[in-house]
């Protein structure tokens, strides 16, 4: 199979019986916030409003606040739906709701490198 890695612009060969392919999936609104949909923050493509600290964005005026976790990938990137970060985004509300830092959630950062070395293939 050839494939193509987009962010050197390079190509390999990778020898294989199977492919999946990540479809991906689509999040629905629960249907007991059906109700304060008129309320609902969206953007120009109907998606919620969703802050840097994962509240949705709401036109009430009220010291209450909406979260999410895992259906922000349109605002927060790829890492919305990995489960592995859940526990960063529980900090981060708790610390919200707690009005303090109950849980550290200062991150370190990371630096990711997406170059093909030798493709690792893992059934």
């Amino acid at each position: 199979m050839k494939c193509r890695q987009w962010v050197e612009d390079s190509e390999f060969d990778v020898d294989t019986e199977a492919i999946v392919f990540g479809t991906g999936y689509k999040s629905t609104l629960p249907a007991f916030l059906e109700t304060m949909e008129d309320h609902l923050v969206r953007d120009d493509l109907g998606r919620l409003a969703i802050t840097k600290d994962y509240k949705v964005g709401t036109a009430i005026s009220t010291p209450n606040h909406l979260f999410i976790q895992n259906g922000e990938i349109h605002t927060h990137g790829v890492g919305a739906p990995d489960l592995g970060l859940g526990a960063f985004r529980n900090s981060i509300i708790i610390n919200q709701l707690a009005g303090k830092e109950v849980y550290p959630s200062k991150p370190k950062g990371a630096f990711q490198s997406f170059r093909v070395k030798t493709p690792v293939m893992a059934y």
